[in-house]
């Protein structure tokens, strides 16, 4: 068998792509899911409707810059990374830190977490809100309350 690269289609999955290509946003949904794209080729600018995501990608808005795969059925593109710009910070995201901590980040809005029912809110207004059947917390050593107003019940 020859070690040469082979040119054509890459197999993914049971389907293959015909083509790897840059692409920008033309329109996106409430939800941030782009929906059409522009892809700029040799023969000029087409537009593209938008088959489906990476479940990686943050949300997407009109002029993000994103790299995409053709369906060889010409559907539509399969996006499969976004790109950021040169002074764009990253995007929402989970980063491990060098001590072994975890940072999410959110660029937009809040973070919230949902267990089975229960809820954990970091506002980007600043504010944390608890909704839960039951609120336990504990401390070691003392633990403290301090607000400008403290209201219970």
């Amino acid at each position: 068998m020859d070690d040469e690269p082979v040119l054509g289609p890459a197999s993914v999955g049971l389907y293959a792509a015909s083509a790897v290509c840059w692409a920008e946003v033309l329109t996106a949904d409430r939800h941030g899911r782009a929906t059409r794209v522009a892809v700029d080729t040799p023969e000029g600018i087409s537009e593209w409707p938008v088959a489906g995501h990476a479940r990686e990608i943050a949300a997407l808005r009109p002029g993000d810059r994103v790299v995409a795969l053709l369906d060889p059925s010409d559907q539509g593109l399969y996006l499969v990374h976004a790109l950021a710009d040169a002074d764009e910070p990253p995007r929402a995201g989970l980063e491990r830190r060098p001590d072994g901590s975890y940072l999410l980040r959110a660029e937009y809005g809040g973070v919230r977490l949902e267990v089975a029912g229960a809820e954990l809110e970091l506002g980007a207004d600043g504010t944390v809100r608890i909704d839960a059947e039951a609120v336990e917390t504990r401390a070691r050593g003392e633990q403290r309350i301090r607000g400008a107003r403290v209201a219970i019940n």
